[in-house]
């Protein structure tokens, strides 16, 4: 895989469980760390998953507010950011994690509320560049749809680290869902690829919203489900031969 700095992806994996998905989100993670990049698992699910992580933690919007002086905590009120992750117990200010991530491999347990949570994706969009954001279980971060950092996120990928004094800018995106009907229709919006493993169901015709993306999604599924254990389409939205699909072998560890 190369980090191309001109096409930024936000790629749907998706499939059942035991299907293949999070040995091919480890296997993409690993690549994109040996290439020089940082690799965050956001709200990683079982332990048993990107067991090669090392932890990050992110703080709460009160405990920000608690640690501020009271000018400082005004203004964090009115526009408000994470300003610091934690490592093996150091406070990292946030303009040192694109320098921090690159070449590691780094998770994250979710930030308890949603409010603290949409801080850490501002920042996120601040101070992050050339990283993969992995959502392992990216559906309750999603359940209630998209405010406006979540859409600055994703809209502005290629813009991602726009704070940063180094050059570096731009993220992509992976998100991990069980089916394509547990994914926030929304996101679709926002999405360049859909990695499909064998999944259950097809979702809704309305939950996509988009007739041309549902044949193409049923079509792929058809071919899935017909095809040896691990494989997998991978559905192309965006960039080149859109909405298109091929099905792929399972990949090599």
């Amino acid at each position: 895989m190369r980090i191309n700095k001109d096409f930024r992806v936000q790629n749907i994996l998706v499939g059942r469980e035991a299907s293949g998905k999070t040995f091919w989100a480890e296997r993409l993670g690993n690549i994109y760390a040996q290439k020089g990049g940082g690799v965050l698992v956001y709200n990683r699910g079982m332990p048993s998953d990107f067991s090669d992580y090392e932890e990050i933690t992110f703080p709460t919007f009160s405990e920000v507010e608690r640690a501020l002086p009271t000018k400082k905590a005004r203004q964090f009120r009115r526009f408000p950011f994470v300003p610091w992750f934690e490592y093996r117990g150091q406070r990292i200010p946030m303009h040192l994690f694109y320098k921090f991530s690159r070449g590691r491999k780094l998770y994250s347990l979710r930030i308890p509320d949603r409010k603290s949570e949409s801080a850490f994706f501002r920042a996120m969009h601040f101070y992050s560049a050339n990283t993969l954001f992995i959502f392992d279980d990216t559906r309750p971060v999603f359940r209630y749809g998209l405010d406006e950092n979540h859409v600055q996120f994703f809209n502005a990928k290629r813009h991602s680290g726009k704070k940063l004094t180094e050059a570096a800018r731009g993220v992509d995106v992976l998100m991990l869902f069980h089916g394509l009907d547990k994914v926030s229709p929304e996101l679709y919006d926002y999405t360049s690829h859909i990695t499909m493993f064998a999944v259950n169901r097809m979702p809704e015709p309305n939950h996509i919203d988009n007739s041309d993306l549902y044949d193409l999604v049923r079509k792929a599924k058809s071919e899935i489900d017909k095809a040896p254990k691990y494989h997998y389409a991978q559905i192309n939205l965006r960039g080149k031969d859109p909405y298109t699909y091929k099905i792929f072998k399972p990949v090599k560890p």
